[in-house]
């Protein structure tokens, strides 16, 4: 969104699958500079010129998935890349090493969270080179299509869309009688016991989320509206 200059210019972070393949258990490795609370003319001038010192992070990547599709409304794009465990286990080593010992210099155009990240990939397969790619800038798109020209390193591209997109996909999707419902059970005017689309059914609960979302508060009300919905809704199958 436009007054959030990392959210124009992107972000790209590696997952970690689990070993018992629930996503709930991955987790997610980026880096990013340590900006304090800087802000304006300071915050461009010491990231641009490498005043910043930047560092591994990890998270559990059920945290990342909320941060962004939820908190932030920007939408998620994974490339399933083709390494092997051994080759896992090296990057997760030398992520371990470089976390513990020291940091690079942050650098808003071109070492910056991308580029490392790249550099990272490099040492799990030194036969690839994405990273050589980039000479001035290191923009997160084109680090994502410097993976996909490498011949075999993506097996899988999964996108998950901004809850935002996600509330209007299911509210564009209802015809007006079907719309008609929706606000009558967001209002409280229609009991959900008696509503038995699917459809409308989690059109509401998506807008109620969202609602709740936005007003950052619900009532006792509109909570219990939005428990009564699920349980409608999972009756239905």
């Amino acid at each position: 969104y436009a007054n959030n200059p990392a959210s124009i210019f992107g972000h790209t972070f590696l997952r970690v699958n689990s070993s018992d393949k629930k996503s709930i258990s991955d987790y997610g490795i980026d880096f990013s500079a340590l900006t304090n609370t800087d802000h304006g003319v300071e915050f461009a001038v010491r990231g641009v010129l490498g005043g910043y010192m930047g560092q591994y992070n990890i998270k559990p990547y059920y945290m990342k998935m909320n941060e962004y599709l939820e908190n932030e409304n920007r939408d998620l794009w994974e490339y399933d890349l083709n390494l092997t465990p051994e080759q896992i286990d090296r990057l997760l080593a030398h992520v371990w090493e470089i976390q513990n010992n020291t940091y690079f210099d942050y650098y808003f155009f071109r070492e910056n969270c991308s580029y490392q990240l790249l550099t990272l990939l490099e040492v799990a397969n030194p036969a690839w080179n994405p990273s050589y790619e980039f000479d001035l800038e290191t923009i997160p798109v084109d680090s994502v299509k410097a993976l996909t020209q490498i011949p075999g390193a993506i097996k899988e591209v999964n996108y998950r869309p901004a809850f935002k997109k996600t509330v209007s996909q299911r509210l564009g999707s209802l015809n007006s009688l079907e719309h008609t419902q929706m606000e009558g059970l967001v209002a409280g005017k229609i009991s959900p016991e008696d509503v038995t689309s699917a459809r409308v059914l989690e059109a509401t609960i998506a807008q109620l989320r969202y609602k709740r979302f936005e007003e950052k508060s619900f009532t006792p009300d509109q909570e219990k509206q939005l428990k009564a919905t699920l349980i409608q809704r999972a009756k239905v199958g």
